[in-house]
């Protein structure tokens, strides 16, 4: 049996996708720069009842479009949050990908004991300091945007190809690149004691194994690099959560 907790009309930050009455944990899932929900809404199906997956929906995005997008971390941080703190009983896992990454690893440190595991993917460790380009990302035309979408994977070339689509998504995707631009872990920040999970493309020239292995300073907890076996026609993104579902089963 599924339900939609009652919380849930109160909690536009987190939406339940399909969560199952009584989940023994929680899968707080935040997507790449300009997504909301929808590249978590098959997860479910995969990661079996007992996890329940609920998706960051920023505003700027999908039912929040009429809402400013926003790069300010404190109020996406907070926001985030006091949703989490809101869920059923449970643990807590968090997951991030690219620049989603890095709001889960500040959320992660919030959540302090609650959290049971952080994983992330394609995303190079917040304590690296990041290249600047050139012209800051934000700054970017809607092509440029558009070619570094398509190059980054994961959006459907639908969406790319239609100047209607991609212009409702710019602002989201504009405020989401600043943050990640702008963004900056504090030096003096102590390390996490929860389990943290880097998950890698053997093939990605953007943040190679090497780079995903230097999350493990992020945390004294135990730490683990995935590089899973390439799939021919298969992108890692869609493998994700049957990846996840013995590490989450298994206690991390």
């Amino acid at each position: 049996m599924t339900q939609t907790p009652p919380a849930a009309t109160t909690l536009p930050w987190l939406v339940p996708l399909n969560v199952a009455e009584g989940a023994r944990r929680h899968l707080v899932c935040l997507g790449q720069a300009g997504t909301g929900t929808a590249p978590f809404t098959s997860w479910s199906a995969v990661l079996g009842a007992e996890t329940g997956v609920w998706a960051a929906r920023l505003p700027g995005r999908e039912s929040r479009l009429l809402e400013e997008a926003t790069a300010d971390q404190s109020v996406l941080v907070e926001a985030l949050h006091a949703a989490v703190e809101a869920l059923p009983a449970g643990e807590v896992h968090l997951y991030g990908h690219c620049g989603g990454a890095l709001l889960a690893f500040e959320l992660a440190h919030r959540l302090g004991p609650r959290l049971a595991s952080l994983t992330v993917q394609r995303q190079s460790t917040p304590l690296r300091p990041t290249p600047r380009h050139p012209v800051p990302l934000p700054q970017w035309t809607t092509a440029q945007l558009t070619d570094y979408l398509r190059a980054l994977g994961g959006t459907p070339e639908a969406v790319l190809a239609s100047a209607e689509a991609m212009a409702v998504m710019t602002p989201a995707l504009r405020a989401d690149l600043r943050y990640a631009d702008e963004y900056e872990c504090r030096p003096d920040r102590a390390p996490l004691a929860a389990p943290v999970l880097s998950i890698a493309d053997r093939a990605d020239t953007k943040v190679p194994p090497a780079q995903a292995a230097e999350w493990a300073a992020t945390t004294t907890g135990p730490f683990r690099l995935l590089v899973p076996e390439q799939q021919p026609g298969t992108e890692l993104s869609a493998r994700i959560p049957e990846l996840l579902r013995p590490y989450l089963a298994g206690g991390c």
